[in-house]
Order: structure tokens, then sequence, then C-alpha cells
């Protein structure tokens, strides 16, 4: 199975907008590709693959902005196509599942890498530029007045480490410095911090 990205290709915003269609029906191309696809056609996988690579890719990348990133997490999505095709359902909106399967990797990946509140900031930024996809479960609203709730009812110091490492992007030695207070407390501040939403964020995570 050849997962090789288009190296050639121009991933420009339009190029990589999934098509929020509704359910699909007999006769249209992706109906018939998932139906071989489904009996194991290679064949189908390739064509599937070549039609919907550049989107995903494309749309992985406006989230990571990380070539190696995006490459990596697209072959995983396509990965996990071939490794469930038998589970498909034809009529289903394939654009759309395929966009949950690079949704999911994305935050997983993007989880991995980064502490609760900045993963939090991530999630809504990212949901927040999502407009064109009906499947978006991420309540930003929600998850940005739950966190809002969290930073209020954070001691006076501990909020204002949060605000200067959140919202100035400051390092901890610099916090530390502008505080008078040593960089070991800044890190356990934040670490409390972390833990406070990490939750009280787990319902949307």
């Amino acid at each position: 199975m050849d997962f090789s990205l288009h190296s050639d290709a121009i991933y420009s915003e339009n190029r990589f907008n999934f098509v929020a269609t509704t359910n699909l029906t007999p006769m249209t191309e992706d109906y018939i590709l998932i139906l071989q696809l489904i009996g194991g056609s290679k064949q189908a996988f390739s064509a599937l693959y070549q039609k919907y690579v550049d989107r995903v890719y494309g749309y992985v990348l406006s989230m990571t902005h990380n070539q190696t990133t995006a490459e990596d997490i697209t072959q995983y999505c396509f990965m996990k196509v071939w490794e469930h095709h038998a589970r498909l359902r034809p009529e289903d909106n394939f654009a759309a599942y395929l966009y949950v399967v690079a949704r999911n990797a994305t935050y997983n990946e993007t989880r991995r890498r980064l502490s609760a509140t900045r993963y939090a900031d991530f999630v809504a930024r990212s949901a927040e530029g999502a407009i064109n996809y009906t499947l978006c479960d991420v309540n930003v609203s929600m998850l940005r007045q739950e966190m809002q709730k969290v930073v209020a009812t954070l001691p006076e110091v501990r909020r204002k480490i949060y605000l200067l490492s959140s919202e100035q992007n400051m390092t901890n030695a610099e916090i530390a410095q502008a505080l008078g207070i040593s960089v070991k407390t800044v890190e356990t501040q934040l670490g409390r911090v972390t833990a406070a939403m990490r939750r009280k964020l787990a319902p949307y995570l």
C-alpha cells in the first residue's frame, strides 16, 4: 500500500476543506468505491486515497503547522481506513469520517506534547477555525467559559503566574524574576493550574 504524499501539491485553504455533505446515495463515486473497499479492493482504497490525501494533509497542516507531523498523521489516518475497511458504511459521508479520524489523531498527538492548559487553547482555536465541518463536537464557547471559571478561582499569585505564562508567553525564569520568586515556585504553581484545568476540562477534551 503506497501512502506517499503528493510532493508537488499546493495546499491552499480551499484544497483542504472537507465537504460537509449529507449521507451518500447509491451510484455516487464514493459510494461505489467504499462498497469495493469493504470487499478488500486495493484499487478502491488507492482511488479514495488519491482523492482525499491532499485534503487530509492540508487540514492537519493547518492545525499543526508542522509538515513532518502532518505527513505522519495523514499516513496514520489512511492506515486506519485500511485497517477498518470492512466496517465502513457506504451510505455515510466518507469525507466527514476522514475528518473525524484526522481531527482526533491531531488532538491526541497535540495532547501528548502539550500541557493541559495549552492543549485546551489549541482545541479551542482549531475548533473555531473548523467552520466548514459539521461534525466538530468541541463546544468552544463552553470550553472557554470553563477555562475562565478555573482561572477566576485561582489564588491571586497562581492566577498571575498562569496569565503571564499563557497570555504573555513568558518563560518560567522570566516570571520568577518579574514576581521575585523562585523558578521552582513558578513550576509548582503552573503544575497546580494544569491539574485544576485537567479535572475541570476533562468532559470537553
